[in-house]
């Protein structure tokens, strides 16, 4: 099995806002390093999501409908999956033969032994992977293509990437 320290460390993140008054500021759109415009505060989101992380079962029926049926279909997958993450405050399915690494980007949302990192900064190596879940983390992702390509090569050949993301049909 794969365990949370064999994938790798959690890689921080910088971004360069050069000061402004308030006036350009507001007027402006903020740019990563990397030229990705920032549409979305990763910071103000962590923050949001930590205050909410007590009370988050009491109002996660929408994420339990999101997580069972992620689950029905990782079941319906006749193949082993040996190192597996599953991305996302929800609860992991209990499915026979995975052990779940939990990932997210809030640490209370985060068990024991689970990895803490930013979506855009994937802390898993290059082809370890043989099924990774996001669910209901990429909607807020300002750089969606680059977050996908590291998932992509933290999989190795022919192995599952599956996705919920908030959106129209």
């Amino acid at each position: 099995t794969c365990r949370a320290g064999e994938t790798g460390e959690a890689v921080g993140r910088q971004v360069h806002r050069p000061i402004m008054t308030r006036m350009r500021a507001a007027c402006q759109t903020r740019f990563a390093m990397n030229d990705v415009p920032q549409i979305f505060d990763a910071r103000l989101r962590r923050l949001r999501r930590a205050r909410a992380a007590p009370s988050f079962a009491h109002f996660s029926f929408l994420a339990d409908a999101v997580g069972e049926e992620i689950g029905d279909r990782i079941t319906a997958t006749p193949r082993p999956f040996a190192c597996a993450v599953w991305c996302g405050a929800l609860t992991a399915p209990d499915i026979k033969d995975i052990d779940w690494i939990r990932a997210d980007a809030v640490e209370d949302f985060v068990p024991p032994g689970g990895v803490v990192f930013d979506e855009e900064q994937s802390p898993f190596r290059e082809q370890t992977l043989d099924l990774y879940v996001c669910a209901l983390t990429l909607h807020a992702v300002n750089d969606l293509p680059g977050a996908l390509m590291q998932i992509r090569r933290s999989l190795k050949p022919d192995c599952l990437f599956m996705a919920a993301l908030f959106g129209g049909q």
